[in-house]
C-alpha cells in the first residue's frame, strides 16, 4: 500500500499534515510506474483514480461501517507537485464519472495533491470548498507519498479512508471532506440537468472533528466548533465579545468523540444536499423563512413550512429517494428517519400549509409520481417557479406561491394539483392562500384549533381597524428562547394594497402592558431598514400602542407582520422578556 496524508491548507501552504492509507499502484514502492526511465528533462504521464469511502445503510437506516462503499472523487481538483519545494507543477480534475485523472509533467520526484474543491469559472461555472473552521477556515486535501517515477508513466491512486477502527476512530477520517463534495457534486448536476447554463455563486462548506452540538449565547462559535447543528447561513454573522464571526456558508457537524449527544453528518447525504437546497433559496430563489428549531410534528410560520419542506424535497431530488436519513451517535448508530411518499411511523407528522411535512410530501408527489399520484411533473417544474414565481411573490414565500406557480405553469395538471393540496389539508388558492378553511385540533400530536389563522393574510381596509391574535399555543413547553419566534400564530400577517404612492400610518394597538411590534414589507423587503423614524418596534409596554409612519411608498401590494413581542421569546425581545400568550392586537392602517 502506498502511503497518504490529508493535509489542511490555507493557500497553498499546508497547515496540518496527517498520514492515512491510499491505494497506489504500479511496481516501486511510490506508486511509480512502468516502462523505460525517460532522459533527463524528459516528461511523465501521471494518472490514477480517486476515491472516498462512505458506509452503507442498514435497514434501520443507521450506518453500517463494516460494509464500506468506495466511490469515485467526482471534480476535485488535483494538483501536481514537485516534491523539493511543492510548487505546483500542473493543475487538472477528476473526471466526472471514473473519478481518474491524468496529466503529463516534468520528470521529477513529485506528490500528488487532491483538493476538496470543485472549481468551474465562467458561464455554467461553481467553486465549492470544504473547509476546517476550527483550523483557520484551511481547505482539506488529501495528498500522496512522494513519488520519483522510474518510467514514462507513473500511476498514482489514492483513497480517503473513514479512519473508522471498528468501534471508534482510530485513523484520520479523510474520507469526511470528499463524501461532503460529492453531495455538492450531485446537487450542482441536478440544478445544471435542468438548467445548463446556471452559474453558481461560490460557497464553502465548514466541517470539522471538534463541531458539535454546543453554542455561544445561542448562536454558532465556528472557531472552537461549537456550532449548534448543521445549517446553512447566507451572510456573516459578525462577531461579539464572547463569540466568533460566522462567515457565510454550510456548518456541518462532526463530533463523534463518544460523548452522548455527539452527531457527524458528513455521512449524512440527505442533510448536506437538504442544507444545499438552502442556498438555492438563497441565490437562487427566495426564502423568507425565519429559521430556528423545526420539526414535523409542528405547527410553523407558514415561510419556515415552504423553507424547510423545501430542504426535505430537495435532498430527495438530489438522492433520487424517497427517504430522508439523519444519523447520529459516535457510528451512526442511532437514526431519524422518515419517506416522504408516506408518513412514517412512529413520528406524528402535521398536515397543512403550516407544516413541512405537508410542504415535502406535495413536493415529493409532484416530483416522482409513484403509487396513487397523478401526476409526475420532475424537478425542472419546481426549478422554474422557486428561480421566478417564488422570487417575485408579493407574498411571502409558502406553499401557497409554489402550488400557483405549478397551477399556472401546468394548466393540465391543475385538477391534479388541487387534489394532492387537499390530501394535505391545503385548500387556500392564489399567492395569498385565499380561502383557507379554518386549523382545527390534531388529536394525535394534540395541538388545538387555531380560530385566529385564517385567512393566512388578513385583508386591510384602509381607515377601519382589523383585530389579530399573537399566540404562543404552538411553541414547545419551556423554550423561553424561542417560544413562538417560528411558530403559527406568533406573528399574525395582513395584505395591505395600496392604490396610490405616498404615506401609510399604522396603529397597532394591544391591551395595557402589552408590546405589540410590526413590520412592513414589500416582495419581502423591509420598508424602515435598520429602524428609525418609521420602525414599528418600539418599546410600548406602558401603554400598549404602537405607530409608525412610512413614507415614499409607491403603489402595491404589502405584507404587515404583527406580533407581541413578547411571545417571540429571547432571541428577539431579549431575557427579561415573559410571553404574555393570547394578545389581542387592533391594526389600523390608514393612507396620508
Amino acid at each position: 500500500m502506498d502511503r497518504a496524508r490529508i493535509v489542511l491548507q490555507a493557500g497553498l501552504v499546508a497547515a496540518t499534515c496527517l498520514t492515512l492509507s491510499a491505494c497506489g499502484g504500479g511496481g516501486g514502492g511510490g506508486g511509480g510506474g512502468g516502462g523505460t526511465t525517460p532522459p533527463p528533462g524528459g516528461n511523465v504521464t501521471v494518472s490514477g483514480t480517486v476515491t472516498f469511502e462512505r458506509p452503507s445503510y442498514r435497514s434501520n437506516n443507521t450506518l453500517d461501517f463494516s460494509n464500506l462503499q468506495r466511490l469515485p472523487v467526482r471534480g476535485a481538483t488535483v494538483e501536481i507537485l514537485r516534491s523539493s519545494d511543492q510548487s505546483v507543477l500542473v493543475t487538472t480534475t477528476t473526471e466526472a464519472t471514473s473519478g481518474n485523472y491524468s496529466a503529463s509533467v516534468a520528470n521529477t520526484p513529485i506528490i500528488v495533491r487532491v483538493k476538496a474543491r470543485l472549481v468551474k469559472p465562467g458561464t455554467s461555472g461553481y467553486d465549492f470548498e470544504v473547509r476546517n473552521n476550527t483550523s483557520g477556515n484551511a481547505l482539506y486535501a488529501l495528498d500522496s507519498s512522494v513519488v520519483t517515477p522510474t518510467g514514462s508513466t507513473a500511476r498514482i491512486d489514492l483513497n480517503a479512508a473513514t479512519g473508522w477502527g471498528g468501534t471508534s476512530y482510530t485513523g484520520t477520517r479523510a474520507a469526511a471532506p470528499f463524501a461532503i463534495l460529492d453531495m455538492l457534486w450531485q446537487a450542482k448536476e441536478l440544478l445544471q440537468g435542468v438548467e445548463a447554463n446556471l452559474t453558481m455563486p461560490a460557497v464553502d462548506v465548514f466541517w470539522s472533528t471538534l463541531n458539535n452540538s454546543a453554542d455561544c449565547d445561542g448562536r454558532p462559535d465556528p472557531a472552537s466548533g461549537a456550532i449548534g447543528t448543521t445549517f446553512y447561513v447566507g451572510g456573516t454573522i459578525a462577531a461579539t465579545d464572547n463569540c466568533s464571526a460566522t462567515t457565510a456558508g454550510i456548518y456541518v457537524l462532526g463530533d463523534a468523540s463518544g460523548n452522548a449527544d455527539d452527531d457527524a453528518d458528513e455521512f449524512d447525504p440527505s442533510v448536506i444536499a437538504h442544507e444545499f437546497g438552502h442556498y438555492f433559496e438563497d441565490a437562487f430563489s427566495r426564502g423568507d423563512s425565519l429559521g430556528g428549531p423545526h420539526s414535523i410534528d409542528t405547527r410553523h410560520d407558514l415561510t419556515l413550512a415552504m423553507s424547510e419542506g423545501w430542504g426535505n424535497a430537495f435532498q430527495g431530488f438530489v438522492l433520487n429517494n424517497k427517504w430522508y436519513r439523519d444519523t447520529f451517535g459516535t457510528s451512526g448508530n442511532l437514526a431519524f428517519a422518515f419517506d416522504m411518499e408516506n408518513d412514517t411511523s412512529p413520528y406524528l407528522v402535521e398536515s397543512g400549509w403550516f407544516a413541512e411535512a405537508s410542504v415535502h410530501e406535495f413536493l415529493w408527489d409532484v416530483y416522482d409520481g409513484v403509487g396513487d399520484d397523478q401526476i409526475e411533473l420532475g424537478y425542472g417544474s419546481m426549478h422554474t417557479v422557486m428561480r421566478n414565481d417564488m422570487r417575485t411573490t408579493d407574498a411571502l414565500t409558502s406553499i401557497y406561491v409554489m402550488a400557483n406557480g405549478l397551477e399556472t405553469r401546468n394548466p393540465s395538471a391543475q385538477a391534479a394539483i388541487r387534489s394532492l393540496l387537499q390530501a394535505e389539508r391545503i385548500f387556500g388558492e392564489g399567492d395569498f392562500g385565499a380561502g383557507e378553511t379554518p386549523v382545527l385540533r390534531n388529536t394525535s400530536t394534540g395541538w388545538p384549533a387555531d380560530p385566529d389563522a385564517v385567512p393566512v393574510f388578513e385583508p386591510v381596509t384602509l381607515g377601519v381597524p382589523v383585530n389579530t391574535v399573537s399566540t404562543i399555543q404552538f411553541a414547545d413547553p419551556g423554550d423561553t428562547f424561542y417560544q413562538a419566534y417560528n411558530r403559527l400564530g406568533g406573528r399574525r400577517y395582513l395584505r395591505i394594497d395600496l392604490p396610490s404612492g405616498g404615506f401609510l400610518r399604522i396603529r397597532a394597538q394591544g391591551p395595557v402592558g402589552s408590546d405589540p411590534d410590526f413590520s412592513l414589507y414589500r416582495n419581502a423587503v423591509d420598508q424602515c431598514p435598520n429602524g428609525g423614524a418609521c420602525s414599528g418596534f418600539d418599546f410600548s409596554a406602558s401603554d400598549g400602542l404602537e405607530e409608525a409612519t412610512y413614507s415614499g411608498l409607491a403603489a402595491g401590494t404589502y405584507v404587515l407582520d404583527v406580533a407581541e413581542c413578547s411571545n417571540l421569546g429571547e432571541v428577539v425581545c431579549g431575557a427579561d422578556s415573559t410571553a404574555r400568550g393570547d394578545t389581542p392586537i387592533a391594526v389600523t392602517v390608514t393612507q396620508q
